[in-house]
């Protein structure tokens, strides 16, 4: 039933695994060896036949594939959530599948996702999991963690602290403050990494002063602490990778290091020591009062006093639940703060309307403020569209299902991975006009097109609990610059250098790294001027 050989079917399982650029053996490295590769399509077949009653519900249509290995030859490696939407024109909102014996539902709109994820409650709240997370700690991140009580206590802590915009309110002045530094620092950016780099440490001090009350100061211990927190997510995209052998054969985990092809528990202790930093070093770091006695608002203060008495596990679960916020802070919400930039590159004149706007509410003598929010009705229209245009997590991460549950004529399997394709819900034509340009008026009239912060955060029990302080931190980031300073496509050699619009494959995508020409608006006095009024009022 395979139609082809064994050989071929094993070369084109090669080609179909994810690519890895690491030294260590991945399962796709491993199957250079023909002999293991039967056996690991063996162990696949028994897994197969184990779950074949489960995979002969009747799932929504989507790509058949093949006995034993299911839609593998299908899936794509790069930019799934770009496949997934090409899917949805054939199987329509709802696609079904298998790989090696796993059922995958792919959701494509909006008022699906909302009856799936959204209304059958905690039906569909768990994570999937694999041996490598859970060999380098990251299933007690909050995005891992499967549901249950420690997921509730995580989520009762965000709910209490940062839940509501009347509760990050008292974090608008440290918002304010960086976006000030911000405008200093991105004057200063030569280069496109240059430009990453001031995006990280300032989204990354804000989050480092929400979570744990430290403030950000250029000591050498405020940089190390920054270094774990950045290391964050590059390890969690190595140990998310599928293409470890380990998630396929869990029992490897059990052998001893020496054993060959064993080369992944040394990646794993070493991922789980940068995982451990995030938790312990941070939380050992957090500060619940200013030098001068006041009290420092915080993740970590809100649960703790200078008398309070924790339990073991209440202090793991406050190492963890701040540890997450940090460490998926600070990703997603640099890569829509880079998106700004490319697209005033593209749009002059969406920036030139929203300079008009942004002078005529502050003028010339002060920088914008939160507090301004109201009165900028254009600047919130290209915040919402930089969600919408290349949003941060455009496949989300995926829900597993706790139990069967019913959606029309199909059936969601106990146990089935369920992925609500963000890219392509905030992409549908049918919703967007022309959903690939960028376009800031689509949401502003008195029939604006459907907001795309609806979407952008995730849906049901997992929704993003950090949506309200990254709301202000990206809306106060992208008035600042506006204010201050003109964002052009650079010439070189008397040609203007056009940028991609692309982005990177991983579960927090970012845009690919351009070339810019950044030029303040005013005299430079006159803008440190500014800036320096904020950053003394802070000080």
């Amino acid at each position: 039933m395979f139609n082809c050989s064994l050989l071929a079917c094993i070369e084109k399982i090669q080609q179909a695994l994810p690519p890895s650029s690491l030294s260590f053996p991945t399962l796709m490295s491993l199957f250079t060896d023909t002999s293991l590769v039967a056996g690991t399509l063996l162990i696949c077949l028994v897994g197969y036949l184990l779950r074949k009653s489960k995979a002969e519900i009747p799932l929504p249509p989507g790509p058949k594939g093949l006995p034993v290995i299911g839609a593998l030859l299908d899936f794509p490696t790069s930019k799934p959530w770009e496949t997934y939407s090409k899917w949805a024109k054939e199987y329509g909102p709802l696609t079904g599948l298998t790989l090696l014996g796993q059922p995958i539902i792919i959701i494509e709109d909006k008022e699906t996702a909302i009856a799936i994820l959204d209304k059958t409650g905690t039906a569909i709240a768990d994570r999937p999991s694999t041996a490598m997370l859970e060999m380098t700690g990251w299933t007690n991140v909050l995005a891992c963690l499967l549901y249950g009580p420690r997921f509730r206590e995580y989520r009762k802590h965000f709910a209490r602290a940062i839940g509501s915009s009347t509760a990050v309110q008292r974090f608008f002045p440290v918002i304010n403050y960086r976006a000030s530094e911000f405008v200093n620092n991105i004057l200063n950016a030569k280069s496109p990494q240059d430009l990453v780099n001031v995006i990280n440490k300032n989204i990354g001090a804000i989050m480092l002063y929400t979570a744990y009350g430290i403030n950000l100061k250029g000591d050498p211990g405020h940089a190390e602490l920054m270094q774990i927190a950045e290391e964050g997510p590059k390890e969690f995209d190595i140990a998310a990778n599928p293409g470890w052998l380990v998630n396929y054969i869990p029992i490897m985990q059990h052998l001893p290091s020496w054993f060959p092809g064993t080369a992944f528990k040394r990646e794993a202790a070493r991922s789980k020591e940068v995982v451990l930093g995030i938790s312990d070093a941070l939380f050992q770091a957090h500060k619940l009062r200013s030098d001068d006695g006041t009290p420092i608002p915080s993740l970590a203060g809100d649960y703790m006093s200078d008398d309070t008495t924790m339990t073991e596990e209440q202090i793991s679960n406050l190492k963890w639940s701040t540890g997450s916020f940090f460490s998926a802070g600070v990703d997603t919400t640099a890569s829509t703060t880079t998106s700004y930039f490319l697209a005033m590159m593209l749009h002059p004149e969406v920036q030139e309307k929203l300079q008009r706007e942004v002078d005529s509410v502050v003028g010339s003598h002060r920088l914008p403020e939160l507090a301004d929010r109201p009165n900028m009705p254009y600047a919130t229209a290209v915040h919402k569209e930089l969600f919408r245009w290349l949003p941060a997590g455009p496949a989300g991460v995926p829900h597993k299902a706790r139990e069967n549950v019913s959606y029309g004529q199909y059936v969601i399997p106990n146990g089935a991975m369920v992925i609500a394709n963000i890219w392509g819900m905030l992409h549908n034509p049918a919703v967007y006009k022309d959903p690939f340009t960028f376009n800031p008026e689509r949401h502003l009239g008195p029939t604006p097109e459907p907001d795309p912060l609806d979407v952008a955060f995730g849906f049901g029990r997992r929704v993003c609990p950090g949506n309200n302080i990254a709301d202000n931190i990206i809306w106060c980031f992208l008035t600042n610059v506006a204010a201050t300073v003109n964002v052009k496509k650079p010439v070189v050699d008397g040609k203007v250098v056009e940028p991609p619009v692309e982005q990177c494959h991983g579960t927090v995508s970012r845009p690919a790294l351009f070339d810019y020409d950044i030029s303040p608006r005013r005299d430079l006095s006159t803008v440190h001027q500014l800036t320096g009024h904020v950053i003394d009022a802070w000080h």
